[in-house]
């Protein structure tokens, strides 16, 4: 799995739209 934490991740893509 990568690295960085999920809710991370989830907080990113969220970020994105």
């Amino acid at each position: 799995m990568s690295k960085t934490p999920i809710y991370r991740r989830f907080r990113e893509l969220k970020n994105a739209k």
